[in-house]
């Protein structure tokens, strides 16, 4: 199924040392008005679905809103997120209820210190894991559980395998950070690639040792 990427806005309620898009915060967020016309002309252009991504679509005030356009006009629907609003569990039955069929969520960390740390906001954790076991808890919704790999979780990523395999269906993926944005402001918080890899190859080999399949398992952003 072809689906559109959808960028609404760079505002986020996160401030992570490793966001990407970090000089691009100061960029207003794409009005209701404007979102709904993206939304219509995704379909106009023949695809046949539309993923939100930011910043931070999941603190816009017409999500459900943007969620019942899509479904309305015979779109499946879905949300890039650092997961954090996941936490309110009727903004998630709402999406569900609308036809959400895709969630893509952030968590760098299995300890809420590490975690919190890297996305600079206390108690991020707590709502970021919790809006990943909200999302689960629907079964027409296809989870991704993302975490960044820097060096500070680095030898941390078995943890994150060991407390995500108990959340059912939802498929854990580990990413090597982009080299652009805030992190350039910390250099040091790049691992080498060949590191990175050596501790993502652990954790997977790890998942599937636990008796994961593998098509709950993933990896990107390597060169």
């Amino acid at each position: 199924m072809a689906r559109a990427i959808l960028k609404v806005g760079y505002r986020c309620n996160n401030r992570c040392r490793f966001c990407h898009s970090a000089l691009l915060q100061g960029i207003p967020d794409l009005p209701e008005e404007a979102l709904a016309a993206r939304i219509r002309e995704t379909r106009e252009a023949g695809f046949h679905g539309v993923i939100l991504s930011g910043g931070e679509p999941g603190t816009r005030r017409d999500l459900l809103r943007a969620a019942t356009l899509a479904r309305s006009l015979g779109l499946g629907f879905g949300i890039i997120s650092n997961g954090r609003m996941f936490s309110y569990g009727r903004l998630v039955d709402g999406l569900a209820a609308r036809g959400m069929d895709y969630a893509y969520l952030s968590l760098h960390a299995a300890d809420p210190a590490t975690h919190d740390a890297l996305v600079g906001i206390e108690g991020a954790q707590v709502q970021s894991l919790a809006g990943i076991r909200n999302a689960a808890r629907h079964p027409g919704i296809r989870v991704t559980a993302n975490t960044v790999v820097v060096t500070q979780n680095l030898d941390r990523l078995r943890a994150v395998v060991d407390l995500l395999a108990a959340v059912p269906r939802v498929r854990i993926k580990f990413s090597y950070v982009e080299p652009r944005g805030a992190v350039l402001e910390h250099a040091d918080e790049i691992p080498a690639p060949g590191v990175a890899a050596d501790a993502m190859r652990d954790a997977l080999g790890y998942g599937l040792s636990l008796g994961l399949p593998r098509s709950r398992l993933a990896w990107d952003g390597l060169p």
